[in-house]
């Protein structure tokens, strides 16, 4: 769907459940939720507002939901949504540049973990530059476990420092 020029639209629901909306704009970041209206009854009218983040230089984002093979840089299938969604975001901004960046947590030696956070990183260009990406768009760079997002002694926080972010290196 396509909104009008001040950013509205309408829409009927056909059922009440919950729906999943993404939001792509020119200039800004993407949007992705989920709405749930499964207690709607159909006749009233809804009004939802959504926020969105303009693109900005360094602006950072962690693409939730790249999943690997364990130990290796080979994209599990369950991948592609999330990177279809960064796709259309880099189609929506052809002047922009991205460093794409993985991270591990500290499990195992650096030089090992060092490898692997750049092969990941670089698996993931090579997935959008696949699907028609500019190569010049992008930039890949592996950390290791330099950047924690969380403490490394718990099982929860490895698993949030195992990421794949992009940063906006130019727009």
């Amino acid at each position: 769907m396509v909104s009008d020029t001040t950013g509205g639209y309408t829409v009927r629901l056909p059922e009440s459940k919950a729906y999943a909306i993404e939001i792509n704009a020119s200039g800004y970041l993407y949007y992705l939720d989920i709405l749930d209206y499964t207690s709607a009854t159909g006749d009233e009218r809804i009004h939802q507002d959504f926020f969105l983040s303009r693109v900005e230089v360094g602006t950072r984002v962690v693409l939730d939901h790249i999943y690997f093979e364990t130990g290796k840089a080979i994209l599990r299938p369950e991948s592609s949504e999330a990177l279809d969604q960064v796709l259309r975001f880099l189609e929506n901004n052809p002047a922009i540049k991205l460093e794409i960046s993985g991270h591990t947590d500290n499990t195992g030696s650096l030089r090992i973990n060092q490898k692997l956070s750049r092969e990941r990183a670089g698996a993931v260009v090579n997935y959008l530059v696949g699907k028609g990406i500019p190569q010049e768009m992008l930039v890949s760079k592996g950390y290791a476990d330099t950047q924690p997002v969380a403490a490394n002694t718990t099982a929860e926080g490895r698993k949030q420092n195992r990421r794949v972010e992009f940063k906006v290196l130019s727009k």
